[in-house]
């Protein structure tokens, strides 16, 4: 899913919510608690919810690459869901 579509709309001048977000706190905080990985920042468009799981992505790729290694993150350190980013916002 996209950025928008895990996070939602909302109206940043009035806090209005446009289009509620198919992502809740309770699910990105499920996912790192079942992985022991410690997040700090990070918004809900972030979550892990929202990715494709590393195994069905290598697996489509197997015939194109050779995977050495994998990396299993232990923490994960970002700006806040509520940082203002002038480039992209």
């Amino acid at each position: 899913m996209g950025r928008m579509e895990a996070k939602g709309k909302t109206d940043r001048k009035t806090g209005q919510v446009l289009r509620p977000g198919k992502v809740t706190q309770e699910m990105m905080t499920g996912w790192l608690k079942k992985a022991n990985v410690e997040l700090c920042g990070a918004g809900l468009d972030e979550s892990p919810d929202c990715y494709k799981r590393l195994p069905e992505v290598l697996a489509e790729h197997g015939n194109s690459v050779r995977i050495l290694h994998a990396l299993t993150p232990v923490g994960v350190a970002m700006a806040g869901s509520n940082e203002f980013d002038p480039y992209k916002d």
